[in-house]
């Protein structure tokens, strides 16, 4: 998860965002929008502050989930599969309430 999140970074001259992973420009180092050449990271993509972001939410999210799972209504998916699988299988939970 954290080199998902991790991987950001945009283009300083038009904002086009790209992964260095998922979604890398064409050429590399080069924008595919604007043909720029310069790119940052945004401090909350750095890998530390992602971290950090996920220790908190999980620490904050546990009493929520408890809630659901205690009613039966928590569903959990595997997000690290293919976009349109695990779209596939939220749309049907979601269809089934």
């Amino acid at each position: 998860m954290v080199d998902r999140l991790a991987g950001r970074f945009i283009c300083r001259t038009c904002g086009a965002t790209y992964h260095k992973i998922f979604n890398p420009p064409k050429e590399e180092g080069t924008c595919d929008r604007c043909g720029g050449h310069e790119f940052y990271q945004r401090e909350d993509d750095k890998p530390e502050t992602v971290k950090n972001r996920l220790a908190v939410n999980i620490k904050s999210s546990a009493p929520i989930l408890d809630f659901y799972k205690a009613k039966n209504v928590l569903h959990t998916i595997d997000g690290n599969r293919e976009i349109d699988t695990v779209f596939s299988e939220v749309k049907q939970i979601i269809e089934k309430r």
